[in-house]
């Protein structure tokens, strides 16, 4: 079970984002040199069209991705994670999106040479019970033609709402309601 903090440095970024503190996985604020991994989540050809609107991204946009993500960080209007083992290997990512409404949208991915080892799941659960995300509903919305995150939320336990008409096109809609 993963254990989310604040971290104490100065940094702004740092001291903005919860961190996962566990044995085998943590998460931390996205770093320039997350671009080539990440490039590659927003890139399979398996999952490329569940994460992004725009077709698959290579490194280049991938690092202009992470430098905008950390805009939206530094101005507290969404969080973005690199989930990393202890050796800072880049595992995946999570994104809480409209950070300061009431209803918070989270989005991940998880790198192809890591899926189906837990690691959503347990991302996931954390945020689920994490006291900054009290008073919030928390919700996740997904492809229709998205399976494995169709059946891991489902799984999860998480309150699915049906099939939902969003900006983006319909979605399965789950969600964690407010605490």
């Amino acid at each position: 079970m993963f254990t989310l903090y604040s971290n104490s440095m100065s940094n702004s970024i740092s001291s903005l984002f919860p961190l996962i503190d566990s044995p085998s996985i943590w998460l931390r604020e996205m770093r320039s040199y997350d671009a080539t991994p990440y490039s590659e989540i927003l890139s399979d050809p398996n999952t490329f069209r569940f994460l992004t609107e725009s077709g698959p991204v290579n490194p280049k946009d991938a690092f202009v991705k992470i430098q905008k993500n950390r805009q939206k960080v530094q101005t507290g209007t969404a969080l973005y994670g690199s989930i990393v083992n202890a050796e800072d290997t880049f595992l995946g990512f999570v994104a809480l999106h409209a950070w300061n409404s009431p209803e918070v949208h989270m989005s991940f991915g998880i790198h192809p040479d890591f899926r189906r080892q837990g690691i959503a799941s347990e991302v996931i659960r954390a945020y689920c019970v994490w006291d900054k995300l009290y008073g919030k509903q928390l919700v996740m919305a997904v492809h229709l033609e998205n399976g494995a995150s169709y059946g891991l939320l489902s799984k999860l336990g998480l309150g699915y709402q049906g099939v939902l008409e969003l900006p983006q096109g319909q979605r399965h809609v789950f969600v964690r309601g407010r605490r």
